[in-house]
């Protein structure tokens, strides 16, 4: 008994910490992020994909790595107006966007495990989708990216 209390148990709770560790809810986090800048818009990233594989896909906006989705984990960039391209390894294709004063764009990265690969996807979505679907998500970010280019 003293074995399974002194070594067992704190193994068995650490393991479950490690693995259970994730940042706070996007309903918890979402009261503290401010608004976007004059000028700037923003960019939501996130999946809802719920696989047995903890994937860490790079986000890259303009060939600049702006943070990585995690299955049920969602990030943000504030971005100056202008034209951007978003791409992912194994996206079967980037994707364009513009990006408005004021806007708020959620791009949805759709990742699927395949028999022999795995598929990736980058879905645009409308906001009501985009604040729905991340209200079961965790936030993945190290802190709001905010870039004036």
């Amino acid at each position: 008994m003293k074995f399974a209390t002194r070594y067992l148990v704190p193994a068995l709770f650490s393991l479950c910490a490690a693995g259970c560790a994730s940042g706070p809810s996007y309903e918890e986090f979402s009261g503290a992020i401010e608004p976007p800048l004059p000028l700037d818009g923003r960019i939501y990233f996130y999946s809802t994909t719920d696989t047995h594989t903890d994937f860490r896909l790079p986000v890259t906006l303009n060939g600049e790595e702006v943070g990585k989705v995690r299955p049920n984990g969602f990030f943000y960039v504030d971005r100056l107006t202008g034209q951007y391209e978003i791409s992912v390894p194994a996206a079967e294709r980037n994707l364009s966007l513009a990006l408005q004063d004021g806007d708020v764009i959620y791009i949805k990265v759709d990742a699927r495990t395949g028999l022999f690969a795995g598929r990736v996807e980058l879905v645009p979505v409308d906001r009501s989708v985009g604040e729905r679907e991340l209200n079961s998500t965790t936030y993945v970010g190290k802190q709001a990216v905010v870039a004036r280019h």
